[in-house]
C-alpha cells in the first residue's frame, strides 16, 4: 500500500509541477492573497488607528495629571 501511495504522490507532484498547472495555481494563490489584503487591510488599519488614538488620549490624561 505504501508503494501505491508513493507512486501516487510522485505522479501528483510531477503533474502539479507542469508549467501550465504550476502557473495557474500560482495565479490563483496570488489572487487569493490580493483579495485577503483588500478585505483585511481596512479592518486592521481601523484597529491600529483606534489603538493609537487610545494611547494618545491616555498620554494626554497622564500629562494633565502631572500639571495638577
Amino acid at each position: 500500500m505504501l508503494a501505491v501511495n508513493q507512486s501516487f504522490m510522485n505522479e501528483f507532484f510531477q503533474n502539479s509541477l507542469a508549467p501550465d498547472v504550476f502557473w495557474d495555481a500560482l495565479a490563483a494563490i496570488g489572487t487569493l492573497l490580493a483579495v485577503l489584503v483588500a478585505v483585511l487591510h481596512p479592518m486592521i488599519s481601523k484597529i491600529k488607528r483606534n489603538r493609537r488614538i487610545t494611547s494618545l488620549i491616555e498620554e494626554e490624561i497622564k500629562c494633565n495629571y502631572r500639571i495638577i
